[in-house]
């Protein structure tokens, strides 16, 4: 977490409020590969910048209330703080993810019951005998070819 200023892009500079620099301290912090915490801690409102990229699937809360994740210095993180000593958490959360894990599992539980489903059918399996048709309707021609599977069992 850096402590000196920062430049964000011009689309987020209406939703940044703080004015000047101010001393602030962190007091705790805790890094996992999805989740920050930290408690942090000054007398007026400042803006905590953390040296990680920042990417839309992330999402800041501070004493867990959301606010707004903002993009520092171009490539970073940071978020508005109050003053006083505050808890804040950055966690990702990917839902795109999240949704495209629940399509899977769902499409791999459709193949499997369709499977047992044709597994308690053997009626549509019975006859090995496999017939090929060819035609060329515009040439008026029509090859067709017919087999019969005999596995020797």
């Amino acid at each position: 977490m850096a402590a000196n200023s920062c430049a964000c892009p011009r689309r987020q500079e209406a939703f940044v409020t703080v004015t000047h620099e101010t001393a602030a301290r962190v007091i705790s912090s805790h890094f996992e590969n999805h989740r920050v915490d930290a408690e942090v801690e000054a007398d007026e409102p400042f803006i905590v910048v953390l040296s990680q990229t920042f990417f839309h699937p992330w999402h800041a809360c501070v004493d867990g209330q959301p606010t707004r994740l903002l993009r520092a210095n171009y490539a970073f993180q940071a978020l508005q703080v109050p003053g006083g000593r505050h808890h804040i958490r950055l966690a990702y959360q990917d839902r795109a993810f999240y949704a495209g894990a629940v399509l899977s599992v769902v499409a791999i539980l459709g193949c499997l019951g369709w499977r047992l489903a044709r597994s308690k059918h053997p009626t549509a399996r019975e006859d090995p005998s496999t017939k090929i048709q060819i035609a060329g309707p515009l040439l008026g021609w029509k090859l067709e070819f017919e087999s019969s599977l005999d596995l020797g069992c």
